[in-house]
């Protein structure tokens, strides 16, 4: 399963779920991005908490297959900050989500 977006429109996405993380260190769910692709509906959904208030990041886009993950929104955010390509690639396979853009991460 894969996605492609253009680089400006993730990063602005990226951008609107960090407000609602935490950098609380007893709560280890207010420092993680949520994101989750549906095919019934084709959106992808990125959330984020400070324990307090919930932020929904929603994008359409065709999807092939269903999954949910969770990862550190620090690295992730400072990953796609740094992205200088045209086009990002998040694809999903084996319980492992890839970022491609300037390389493969």
């Amino acid at each position: 399963m894969s996605i492609r977006i253009s680089t400006e429109m993730f990063k602005q996405i990226i951008a609107k779920a960090v407000k609602g993380a935490s950098p609380n260190k007893v709560l280890s769910l207010t420092s993680l991005i949520g994101i989750e692709a549906s095919s019934e509906d084709n959106t992808i959904n990125f959330y984020t908490t400070d324990s307090i208030n919930y932020v929904k990041v929603s994008f359409s886009t065709e999807i092939d297959s269903d999954f949910n993950v969770c990862i550190s929104i620090d690295k992730f955010s400072k990953l796609v900050s740094k992205l200088s390509c045209d086009v990002v690639e998040l694809s999903y396979s084996n319980n492992v989500i890839t970022l491609i853009g300037n390389g493969t991460y």
